[in-house]
């Protein structure tokens, strides 16, 4: 009876075996097709990004690697030093929200796509405009980044600058703050969904739309952004606004307001 007994150990344990090297086989092919599905997403998201805009800096793809990875949105938006001093960004009338008369502007990059970008949007700028921009103090400037959205956001942004052309700066900024706090994807058709409360002349904004009038405008902010030490997005320039320059200092990531508060403070203080 002892040997039976032996045998049937000998065997219970031999499937055991058997099954803790396919379990161990199989949790090992799962991990092999997460990571390849994630280096799938990982190439089809710099393709679109270097279609969009050619020339993107090794930092930018670096952010988004290191996004896709897991990190904290302050880690990705600050792979790259911020441009110490001295930076200076020439505006039109057309772009600036708030007093053209104020002493310090904000100068934002940002892309639609990007979850830190709407989180700024809202939940900070709202009490920047209330407590600083409202007040003729500081003056608000957006400008487009196109980075981890890729095509997405370059379409959407075209649209919104579309969009601008009959609505004017002001209902401008409403409208990409409406586009940050939608849900999903930030792409043409939800621009134009957000655009109906709008008295728009559709046939202008379709033209525009289809002519790609914009495309140039967003590129050419993407390259003023990096020439100027953006590195991810959301990226600020923010400084003495004079004669229609800013010029200032980079400040990196969807940073809490009570950072925006403290630099905004400094700055007015020193210029009185």
């Amino acid at each position: 009876m002892e040997e039976n007994g032996t045998v049937v150990v000998e065997k219970t344990n031999s499937w055991l075996l058997v099954l803790l090297l396919l379990a161990v086989i199989a949790g090992l092919a799962f991990s092999f097709w997460q990571l390849s599905n994630r280096l799938d997403r990982l190439e089809q998201n710099l393709l679109t990004i270097q279609e969009s805009v050619p020339e993107i800096p090794q930092a930018t793809i670096d952010a988004i690697i290191t996004l896709q990875n897991g990190a904290q949105p302050e880690q990705a938006a600050q792979q790259a030093p911020a441009n110490p001093q001295g930076v200076k960004i020439s505006l039109n009338d057309a772009e600036i929200y708030g007093s053209k008369d104020a002493k310090i502007a904000i100068v934002e990059f940002s892309d639609f796509n990007c979850p830190f970008c709407a989180r700024f949007h809202t939940q900070t700028l709202p009490k920047i405009i209330q407590n600083y921009i409202d007040s003729g103090e500081v003056a608000f400037v957006y400008k487009d980044y196109i980075g981890v959205g890729g095509n997405m956001s370059m379409d959407a942004a075209m649209a919104t600058e579309c969009a601008r052309e009959q609505i004017g700066n002001d209902k401008y900024l409403g409208l990409i703050e409406q586009v940050y706090a939608s849900a999903g994807r930030k792409n043409r058709d939800l621009v134009i969904k957000l655009i109906e409360q709008y008295s728009l002349d559709m046939e202008q904004f379709n033209a525009c739309v289809a002519d790609d009038k914009y495309r140039q405008q967003v590129a050419d902010d993407t390259r003023l952004g990096q020439a100027s030490g953006i590195r991810g997005t959301p990226g600020f320039v923010i400084g003495n606004f004079k004669d229609g320059e800013v010029v200032g200092t980079v400040v990196a990531g969807a940073q809490p307001y009570e950072v925006f508060e403290n630099i905004l403070d400094r700055s007015l203080a020193a210029n009185p």
